[in-house]
């Protein structure tokens, strides 16, 4: 209480766990004590459902990415539900002076501010040495690497969280019309080594049903990758807005629709792949850097203290 004068929450809206995780109602006494000793609550959504309700997600974004979700369980239970989501802003909808969504601009994220999250560019870059046993094996000669990935949270039924099915018939596609192209299509790799995997790769298929910005997509602009995902309209303004003075993240906008036609462009044209690549690896090294990013989360918390508290209105 005496060290800091924000307090920032990561989708989770507690500080004192038993408060929100044991008992029946969230009583966030925590929180109000922080506003009482005049301390600055900021609250980040870290994926999809923190702030945007399972029904909303169905009727205003997709709906095919709850049902392919284990996760979803129901709008009214379940760990993501109506529920959930309304139980975890509740509490911030009185103390959050700050609140960062996905770029969305619906439900509890109305408003919201949005950042990117930082990529350790050090690690990440085009010029990675990839040692020879995360090296991948081709099975067809002088192919184009089409790189997809996913973690081992989502293997299973939740594979297909990303549309990797999708992904997965578009690359057999290709190959049946007589283009040279492999999927690498990783899993169950750790983080400090699926740099290795994605740098191999000619272009990046990240997800298609949720929007796009996530891990993987930042990631693959740090390795110089021309990467494709879905890109929703209200994200567009939001990525404009956070990486201005430069230009917005350049993703090729994907969704199951197109993304045979972007694929198919891109293989074709290798001065495409490597003038997008190049943008990718620029916009990193301006945007996702961690001095980058911690310059940028600095600016909105000074903001916090240059204006009147929006204690109770829960938006920036």
């Amino acid at each position: 209480m005496t060290r800091f004068d924000v307090f920032h929450f990561w989708a989770r809206p507690y500080m004192v766990p038993p408060l929100y995780t044991i008992l029946p109602r969230h009583h966030p006494w925590d929180l109000k004590l922080l506003k009482r000793f005049g301390k600055k609550i900021v609250f980040q959504s870290d994926g999809c459902y923190p702030m945007v309700r399972p029904s909303v997600w169905k009727t205003a974004v997709d709906p095919e990415i709850c049902h392919v979700c284990q996760t979803t369980q129901g709008d009214t239970y379940g760990f993501c539900s109506n529920a959930n989501t309304i139980r975890l802003n509740e509490a911030m909808d009185r103390y959050a002076d700050l609140r960062f969504g996905m770029g969305l601009d619906l439900d509890f994220e109305k408003s919201a501010d949005y950042v990117f999250a930082p990529v350790d560019v050090e690690r990440w870059n085009p010029q990675i040495e990839v040692p020879e046993q995360h090296r991948f094996k081709r099975k067809r000669p002088g192919s184009v690497l089409i790189y997809h990935a996913v973690g081992s949270h989502v293997i299973g039924n939740r594979g297909n969280i990303k549309g990797t099915d999708k992904i997965i018939a578009a690359v057999d596609k290709l190959q049946r019309d007589g283009l040279n192209v492999e999927l690498m299509h990783i899993e169950r790799v750790p983080n400090d080594t699926i740099r290795f995997y994605q740098v191999q790769a000619d272009i990046v298929v990240d997800q298609l049903l949720i929007g796009g910005g996530g891990a993987n997509a930042r990631e693959s602009l740090a390795v110089g990758k021309p990467v494709l995902t879905r890109v929703h309209p209200q994200q567009l303004e939001a990525f404009k807005t956070a990486a201005a003075p430069h230009k917005p993240p350049p993703f090729i906008e994907t969704d199951r629709h197109n993304l045979e036609e972007n694929l198919v462009r891109l293989v074709r044209d290798p001065h495409l792949r490597a003038r997008i690549g190049k943008e990718s690896g620029e916009f990193a090294a301006a945007v996702l850097s961690p001095r980058a990013s911690a310059e940028r989360y600095v600016a909105h918390y000074r903001r916090l203290f240059a204006k009147p508290s929006t204690s109770g209105v829960g938006s920036g």
